[in-house]
């Protein structure tokens, strides 16, 4: 009786605010909803109610005026996703954790300031995404998440991560840009974590960098790095470990000199530093320019045709889709679905 009353609750509150999802179904239906995804609501909350739906499994709340989460959502027990998108939500419910069944937690343009402690009990948790948030801290809780493969933090404002960031052991992907007070990616008071270098299996990473630490060069699982927009100094002597896999672009980098500072020249003799340039008038005549600069020597321009430029652009591509398929294909066959 008292969960047809909470139904009847929920239905009603979906009603009010024209909620196609649940204002559409009934109460058995709505009893047995697998998945719901709340978007563009003009409400300021979701009903404590919703913890009612015990065979929900995907959850989405986007595009609204949302600014609390019930703390019962923590008892909606078979969540193996929640997605929570451009709303008003500054903290989390400390009853987060106890959906122990979910592998994907994403926050995105959410002000989000805390993240409760109990995200440690996420043990299944394997995606988890905070970006364009309010958090200054990561909390140390998240590096508890065992089998965590996925971490996004694009576009935070974290101003250190704690060593133990290293104790994600099955991190594949850690993609870690950040803004200053005026929005724009800096690291001036972000230093590089050199508890980072501990993630032996890690594939994938993104992140700011005014100088490209010598310890990256020596990570021998990464496949893709990319070190934001800011132009280098130098290159640590290593780098043509990087270069020699071939997925590292400098094409940020405006002072050229800076391939003089490579020790070993003899990664610069085929030409690793490519700049393509695709100008309106180019582009209307239908051609490009494709310039190989090389160490000491004068750069190769070539004219190619609008075709064969976007087909070598796209190339640039490939790694980091791959990588991207994969897990979340991997993610997917974990949920299940």
């Amino acid at each position: 009786m008292q969960k047809y009353k909470e139904l009847h609750i929920l239905k009603e509150w979906g009603k009010e605010f024209d909620i196609a999802e649940i204002n559409d179904k009934s109460e058995d239906e709505l009893a047995k909803l697998k998945s719901l995804d709340i978007h563009g609501t003009i409400n300021t909350f979701i009903p404590k109610e919703i913890g009612v739906l015990k065979n929900l499994k995907h959850l989405t709340i986007s595009f609204g005026d949302i600014d609390t989460l019930p703390s019962e959502i923590g008892d909606l027990s078979n969540l193996v996703s929640l997605e929570l998108k451009h709303l008003k939500i500054k903290t989390l419910p400390a009853s987060i954790g106890k959906l122990t069944k979910l592998k994907k937690l994403g926050i995105e343009y959410t002000p989000i300031e805390t993240i409760p402690e109990s995200i440690a009990n996420l043990h299944n948790l394997i995606h988890l995404e905070i970006s364009i948030s309010e958090l200054r801290e990561l909390p140390l809780s998240i590096c508890k998440l065992p089998k965590l493969r996925v971490l996004d933090l694009t576009r935070h404002t974290i101003l250190n991560f704690p060593p133990e960031i290293g104790d994600l052991k099955e991190l594949r992907i850690l993609i870690t840009t950040t803004l200053n007070a005026s929005g724009i990616a800096d690291t001036a008071h972000n230093p590089f974590p050199k508890e980072i270098m501990k993630l032996k299996n890690l594939k994938m990473l993104c992140c700011d960098l005014r100088e490209i630490p010598e310890a990256v060069c020596h990570m021998q699982s990464l496949k893709v790095f990319g070190y934001g927009m800011h132009q280098l100094k130098s290159l640590p002597k290593s780098i043509d470990k990087l270069l020699s896999k071939g997925f590292i672009e400098m094409s940020n980098i405006k002072d050229h000199k800076i391939l003089k500072t490579i020790p070993n020249k003899e990664a610069l003799l085929k030409g690793f530093k490519i700049v393509d340039r695709y100008r309106d008038e180019q582009q209307k005549a239908g051609y490009a320019e494709r310039t190989i600069y090389r160490y000491n020597r004068v750069p190769i321009i070539k004219q190619i045709s609008t075709e064969e430029f976007l087909n070598k652009k796209n190339l640039r591509n490939d790694i980091i889709s791959q990588i991207a398929q994969r897990a979340v294909k991997q993610m997917k066959e974990n949920m299940g679905t």
